[in-house]
């Protein structure tokens, strides 16, 4: 299930973010990376629910969060594999990468 910053906020606004797991219990919730940017900007210009979102954002599959879903990162964990290396990267680092051979 693909959401955007409209449901977000609003659900956030009113402290009902668990709606999305009671809503939809047996889906997984994506965001995209432009709805994670819009967020972001949300936040800079002083916005508090943005901090209810990002307790729920992770950047890997996980039950009863919402996961930012970025093709790009899915495609160099797929280029990765083929090339027999692991990808490993820290959900609160966002953009830090490290790369391990698959030995």
């Amino acid at each position: 299930m693909i959401i955007d910053t409209c449901i977000l906020s609003s659900l956030a606004k009113i402290d009902r973010l668990d709606l999305l797991d009671i809503l939809f219990k047996k889906h997984i919730c994506y965001i995209t990376s432009s709805v994670l940017n819009e967020l972001n900007a949300n936040k800079i210009a002083g916005f508090k629910f943005v901090e209810k979102i990002e307790q729920m954002v992770r950047f890997i599959d996980a039950k009863n969060k919402i996961c930012v879903l970025s093709p790009a990162l899915e495609e160099i964990t797929e280029n990765l594999k083929q090339k027999d290396y692991y990808l490993f990267s820290e959900d609160d680092l966002m953009g830090l990468f490290a790369f391990f051979p698959n030995n």
